[in-house]
């Protein structure tokens, strides 16, 4: 217990840090200063499109859905975003690529599932979400656009600020390949100290390397 209470400890101490750092960004995006970010991107040649993409191997739909109506909620508050950002899933259950189709039809941005075949293998016979991920760029490569590709799990969620940031962020400052800190805010006040120090030990590796 006392080896959990330091790791969630220490979870928060680099959360301090990494804020100090600047790596965590609190910073006011508006509409207007977005516009002025992308359109700063385009006229320099920069990438200014951004695709979320959510890798699932099915059976969590309410949980993507959540994701992607947080997308939604952010192009809602900042309307901008609705010529720059689109959504695709990648599943291996058809029944929840049909409801994805149905729920998303009239979305404001687009919001396309692909079910990844039953028989399709990678040149090298990689597994699991890797073999999803592996379709997902054959997919790009048959129809290439410039632009980031935002990589979700089915549990991610950007909140609609945090993504106005994230394409204020890459449009000013643009990297070929960047990580954030990762944090676990859902039903975080409603799980156990035990929960929180095991969801606390997952980000080691990623925002703590300075």
């Amino acid at each position: 217990m006392v080896l959990l209470i330091l790791t969630y400890l220490y979870f928060w101490w680099m959360v301090v840090k990494a804020s100090a750092h600047k790596h965590v960004s609190r910073e006011k995006v508006t509409n207007r200063k977005l516009t002025a970010s992308l359109a700063h991107a385009k006229r320099k040649g920069n990438t200014h499109r951004f695709l979320i993409q959510i890798t699932t191997k099915g059976g969590a739909l309410s949980v993507v859905q959540r994701g992607i109506d947080n997308v939604l909620a952010g192009v809602a508050r900042y309307p901008v975003l609705q010529k720059v950002v689109w959504v695709e899933i990648i599943t291996e259950d058809a029944d929840e690529v049909a409801a994805l189709q149905t729920r998303y039809r009239n979305a404001v941005i687009p919001v396309t599932p692909f079910l990844l075949p039953a028989g399709y293998r990678t040149p090298k016979d990689t597994r699991l979400k890797a073999r999803a991920l592996e379709y997902m760029v054959e997919q790009h490569r048959a129809a290439p656009t410039d632009s980031y590709v935002v990589h979700y799990d089915e549990e991610s969620v950007f909140t609609p600020d945090n993504l106005a940031r994230l394409v204020h962020r890459l449009s000013r400052h643009p990297v070929g390949i960047s990580e954030g800190m990762i944090s676990y805010g859902l039903d975080w006040n409603e799980t156990t100290l035990l929960n929180k120090a095991m969801e606390s030990n997952r980000p080691f590796g990623c925002h703590e390397c300075y």
